[in-house]
């Protein structure tokens, strides 16, 4: 049997300053606008008898690309654009935990999101793994 394509896998890794991060997390209808890196991998399958071999077609490449994220209402947690993606935190927990752990959150978060997209007649499953976490996690850790 032929392989056929399961779903695509899409990691995100976003930093945020400190002022985007309370931008999103206290103030209400706003956006931000940064740069963050995108990885998506498709994933396969294929039958033998009974049995079935998962396969996926890593590494995935990096994406660079922009990510707008907001606390407004929108119809997906998550929008594909051309040149990015809109990501909706519209919970008030999710927007909380970005704050600094003195003002009672995390300083990011980690979610999934699942959806589906309709390509060409196809129906295929989306899963969004999604980590936003403060700047100076990145920077500190860059080595002269």
């Amino acid at each position: 049997m032929q392989a056929r394509r399961l779903c695509l896998a899409v990691s995100h890794n976003i930093f945020l300053t400190k002022d985007q991060r309370y931008k999103i997390g206290e103030w209400l209808d706003t956006e931000v606008e940064t740069v963050g890196v995108s990885m998506p991998v498709w994933c396969t399958a294929s039958a033998q008898g009974f049995r079935r071999r998962f396969k996926t077609d890593e590494p995935g490449d990096e994406i660079f690309c922009k990510y707008y994220i907001d606390n407004k209402q929108g119809d997906a947690v998550i929008d594909i654009l051309e040149d990015g993606y809109r990501m909706h935190l519209t919970s008030e927990k999710m927007r909380t935990q970005l704050l600094d752990v003195k003002d009672r959150g995390i300083s990011g978060i980690r979610f999934t999101h699942n959806t589906n997209l309709k390509i060409d007649g196809n129906r295929y499953r989306i899963i969004h793994f999604v980590g936003i976490q403060d700047l100076t996690l990145l920077t500190e850790s860059v080595v002269d």
